[in-house]
């Protein structure tokens, strides 16, 4: 899962008493914004759902009125397949997990009004069966729309399609314990025309739009869980000072912990206090991407403390960036935790 590198390095401006600062950006693993427990390395994802009466949640208005009978009929049988499929696909690729199989044959011969949920017997025999640690079972997909057209205030016609879903899941361990979670959405298709009929024509199939919001919201909710690469914008300095100069040599060359060294050096024997700042806060992004990040902390800390000892008004900046970017460097300590779990 280790993945951070410099991935560019240009000269972006010229800083107060003779100190250039370069601009790097890396690539950092952020944890999902949801996090599965502990101890669950084989998943097994199960369908557990009830078919939705066809006739329901699917209405029809024009100029604000029912239309048609005010409803249609609309076939999601196969809306459960396309949520675990697209759950199942996204834990696949994201290798939250050793594996992540797929049960899609609901036996739940209960109704779709009333959730009933899978019993610590029948979870206990799926575990064994399929050599899982837990069971996700997908509970219930519910999907609702209302399509609808009026004539809006240009005198032309508007029409949209919009659909709302909602899915129950449980999680299950053999051992009795369990956990919900519930995920909901919206998507909407439209369309504007001089012509009403046109303007409906234009809106996508009610039952393929429904089972594409099925996919997209399997895939949404997955995606609450897995970790993510983001871009995130790091700063050098570089003086003539020739210890500084043979550290930024280094750290181009990507010797990160060597670069960090000779930084931390300077910071504790140059007679300059912007000298001392700067090489503090090349030690800081040296470390980091060494992936020292306690000590990279630490070193951000002691930059901005010896910005904070001038009183010209860019190093008082600095001293706030390097505040923020050691807050920034304990919230990375507490997601790589998350990320090791």
């Amino acid at each position: 899962m280790k993945r951070i590198f410099l991935l560019t390095v240009s000269l972006l401006y010229v800083f107060a008493a003779g100190a250039q600062q370069w601009h790097t950006a890396i690539d950092v693993l952020r944890p999902g914004a949801k996090q599965f427990p502990v101890g669950i390395t084989d998943l097994l994802i199960v369908n557990n759902t009830v078919l939705q009466p066809a006739d329901l949640g699917h209405a029809i208005l024009q100029d604000g009125n029912p239309s048609a009978g005010g409803h249609a009929d609309v076939d999601l049988a196969q809306a459960p397949l396309r949520v675990l499929f697209a759950v199942a696909e996204r834990f696949d690729d994201s290798g939250l997990f050793a594996s992540a199989g797929l049960y899609p044959i609901s036996a739940n011969s209960g109704t779709f009004f009333n959730r009933s949920y899978l019993t610590a017997e029948q979870v206990a025999q799926l575990c064994t069966d399929y050599s899982s640690d837990a069971v996700l079972a997908l509970d219930q997909v519910v999907l609702y729309d209302r399509v609808e057209s009026y004539l809006n205030e240009n005198e032309r016609y508007y029409a949209y399609l919009q659909a709302y879903g909602t899915l129950h899941w449980t999680l299950h361990w053999p051992d009795g314990r369990r956990q919900v979670f519930a995920y909901a959405d919206t998507l909407l298709w439209d369309h504007v025309s001089s012509d009403r009929g046109k303007a409906l024509e234009a809106l996508p199939e009610r039952q393929t739009a429904l089972l594409d919001m099925a996919a997209y919201m399997g895939e949404r909710f997955a995606a609450q869980f897995v970790p993510e690469w983001e871009k995130e914008d790091r700063w050098i300095y570089h003086t003539a000072d020739p210890q500084l100069e043979q550290a930024f040599s280094l750290f181009t060359r990507r010797r990160f912990a060597d670069a960090a060294a000779l930084w931390q050096q300077a910071a504790g024997e140059s007679s300059v206090a912007l000298v001392r700042a700067y090489a503090a806060a090349d030690a800081a992004v040296a470390l980091e991407l060494s992936d020292d990040l306690d000590n990279a902390a630490i070193w951000a800390r002691r930059a901005a403390a010896e910005f904070g000892k001038q009183t010209f008004a860019e190093a008082l900046q600095q001293q706030i960036n390097m505040e923020w970017y050691a807050d920034r460097l304990q919230e990375r300590r507490k997601e790589k935790k998350l990320l090791l779990r």
